[in-house]
């Protein structure tokens, strides 16, 4: 795996996380293993496999179309895909409103848990929501800190700043996580 692509996924952790918990307060574990991972794992696998098998196929049955299209230009590689098959239109469309659904709620989602990580009021109740005002204005700092980084460097300010932050919050993570084992080993003994 890419290592730029594992620290993006690194630096996600805290916002998911957070974000996790707190829709699935109340859950027991088992809930959350069926609902957070495997569940989720097994529609990813499946969507690769159909539809990297499909890419795949038609690399070879087109001569390489579709490897030349995602190295000129990599954000219309999905629709150059969809052109192959019967009813293109209505599939670009659905996975047009697919990538807006997908930015909305993850930027919502992201708003929420930065307004929950900075709101007084978060300290001492777990199911009230931070102020609107809270999350609009974090909501507007997170496009904005990706605006910047996009029109100053590119892809090249994404990768630096998961570098930088994604190292050192590694090490956090696996800390984490290793206290999470050791603690759900002492409660399974308790049972």
């Amino acid at each position: 795996m890419d290592i730029i692509l594992l620290l993006l996924v690194v630096c996600m952790v805290p916002f998911v996380g957070l974000f996790i918990a707190r829709i699935s307060y109340g859950r027991t574990i088992k809930e959350f293993i069926l609902g957070v991972v495997l569940f989720p794992s097994l529609l990813v696998f499946i969507w690769l496999s159909v539809f990297g098998n499909a890419a795949i196929y038609q690399e070879f049955t087109t001569a390489g179309s579709l490897a030349n299209a995602t190295n000129e230009d990599v954000s219309v590689s999905l629709f150059i895909f969809l052109e192959q098959y019967p009813g293109s239109t209505l599939l670009m469309g659905l996975s047009i409103v697919n990538i807006v659904t997908f930015l909305v709620t993850s930027s919502d989602s992201g708003a929420l848990v930065t307004a929950m990580m900075t709101s007084s009021n978060q300290v001492n109740s777990k199911h009230s929501d931070p102020a609107i005002i809270t999350r609009a204005v974090w909501a507007l700092t997170l496009g904005i800190i990706a605006i910047i980084l996009l029109m100053g460097g590119g892809l090249s300010a994404l990768q630096t700043s998961a570098i930088v932050t994604g190292l050192p919050f590694a090490m956090i993570v696996f800390v984490a996580a290793r206290n999470l084992y050791k603690k759900l080993k002492i409660d399974s003994n308790k049972i």
